[in-house]
């Protein structure tokens, strides 16, 4: 392989740099519309399903209830999961801005720069937000449950 000079060098890492910050934005865009989605539309189905029940299934006459009851607590245990991966991608961020400024400082001064090891809350994002689709979609099968069986 032919030595690169400096400048292509130069060039290859702002290249790989934009690259990498707009796939970045793209990604933190997903996961804001995602998270507004499963709030959307868990807080919706919990919201209309409570409001209207009575008007599609007697709550008196209904049977299997207890699908009802575990709907509504999958809708809201979809959306506590979701806000609890707002306070936990803040805090990574939080952190993450933290180390990016001790890291800066030290180079500035000539130290030597350790990168520190992962956190294991880089990986609850992401487990956060498959708990709270699967959480809504129990929610979403229960209630279906619940008015199919007591038609």
């Amino acid at each position: 392989m032919a030595d690169i000079s400096y400048d292509e060098q130069q060039k290859i890492y702002e290249d790989t740099r934009k690259n990498w910050e707009l796939f970045y934005q793209g990604q933190i865009a997903q996961e804001k519309q995602y998270d507004k989605n499963i709030i959307t539309l868990a807080a919706g189905s919990f919201g209309v399903s409570f409001a209207f029940i009575d008007k599609i299934v007697p709550i008196a006459t209904a049977v299997y209830r207890p699908l009802l009851v575990g709907s509504w607590a999958f809708f809201c245990l979809a959306l506590v999961v979701c806000l609890a991966s707002f306070l936990i991608s803040a805090h990574i961020h939080y952190n993450l801005g933290e180390q990016i400024k001790r890291e800066g400082e030290l180079f500035i001064h000539g130290e030597p720069v350790q990168k520190k090891k992962v956190s294991f809350m880089y990986n609850l994002v992401p487990l956060c937000n498959y708990f709270s689709f699967f959480a809504f979609l129990g929610g979403v099968v229960c209630l279906i449950l619940f008015v199919l069986l007591n038609f």
